[in-house]
């Protein structure tokens, strides 16, 4: 069990929730990551921070051999959530993250982690990184710098995004228009990215205990306001992460 003091709002919150993983809006095909449809009703919340028992800080993040939590099974938009211990991760006692900043860490920087270890990038790579205002894509602008990428440019749409960028280590940029003959010409990959593989939250629990990670986040929310924090979410105004706090009453 653990008691959730932090809980992000994500695109797959919404996406579980309005049947977007289903082919059609009126089928019974699955809509979480599983072989089966999300179960109704269905506590969603795919992020999760909070203590065990004994007081120890822990991020939340499940096997995708098991599905997701939020999706698949009932997840952290509450202020307790029944856990498998194999999803559980200690956060390092030298973080110094606040409980917002770490509620952010699982679904967001997962999901980078996992890109940027897909497509080999590491220390000395230069990186482009599109629509670079969300949640997902600053991470990765993060993980490029603390894995010692030489030069990361990332793409935004206007100059207020744009500022948030460059304090997270993107230089700045232009827009990148690529010819699909481009890709087949000069043998080059195009790599999507759903599950994870192994070592994703290893990596990023190492990246916190040596301070290289500093989620932005934009704005908390009571538990109660869920409507209100996933209206904000969607009007992508400007960066940063939108939180939940169940225990702020």
């Amino acid at each position: 069990m653990v008691k959730v003091l932090a809980a992000g709002v994500n695109n797959t919150d919404i996406n579980t929730r309005v049947g977007w993983y289903s082919k059609d809006a009126d089928s019974a095909n699955p809509t979480g990551y599983g072989d089966t449809p999300s179960p109704w009703p269905l506590i969603q919340g795919t992020d999760g921070f909070g203590l065990t028992p004994d007081g120890t800080r822990v991020l939340v993040r499940s096997s995708t051999l098991r599905g997701w939590y939020g999706s698949d099974f009932p997840g952290f938009f509450q202020q307790y959530c029944l856990v498998d211990a194999k999803d559980v991760h200690p956060v390092p006692d030298c973080c110094a993250l606040t409980d917002s900043q770490l509620g952010v860490i699982p679904c967001a920087y997962g999901t980078a982690e996992n890109m940027l270890l897909r497509a080999g990038v590491g220390a000395g790579d230069r990186v482009v990184v599109p629509g670079c205002s969300g949640g997902v894509a600053g991470a990765v602008i993060e993980l490029c710098v603390a894995r010692g990428c030489e030069e990361v440019v990332g793409v935004t749409s206007s100059e207020e995004k744009a500022k948030g960028l460059r304090e997270s280590g993107a230089i700045g940029g232009h827009a990148v228009s690529l010819d699909i003959r481009t890709v087949y010409l000069k043998d080059l990959k195009v790599l999507g990215s759903t599950t994870w593989g192994e070592g994703v939250m290893g990596n990023l629990i190492k990246y916190l205990g040596e301070g290289k990670l500093d989620p932005e986040v934009r704005r908390t929310f009571k538990l109660k306001e869920i409507k209100e924090a996933q209206e904000c979410f969607g009007e992508r105004k400007r960066g940063g992460k939108i939180v939940l706090l169940p225990w702020d009453l």
